[in-house]
């Protein structure tokens, strides 16, 4: 038997929109959103929890908001 040699190389090409969105979404609202969590409750857990939730939040927000206001609209 035989095998082949795959020599392809994959370029994945990411939008510098995109990797600024990462940097200020998830490092940094998440960051502040853990540490005033953590000051608040005194407790990593609920810190962590309560970044992942407030970030992923903000990300669907504008999702939901516009379902709401043509939702509001069509009545």
């Amino acid at each position: 038997m035989s095998r082949k040699k795959n020599n392809q190389i994959v370029i994945y090409i990411i939008k510098g929109s995109t990797i600024k969105r990462f940097l200020i979404l998830d490092l940094i609202i998440g960051s502040g959103i853990f540490y005033v969590v953590k000051f608040i409750s005194s407790s990593i857990l609920i810190a962590s929890v309560s970044s992942f939730i407030g970030t992923e939040g903000i990300k669907k927000a504008p999702k939901v908001l516009k379902y709401a206001i043509e939702s509001i609209s069509m009545d």
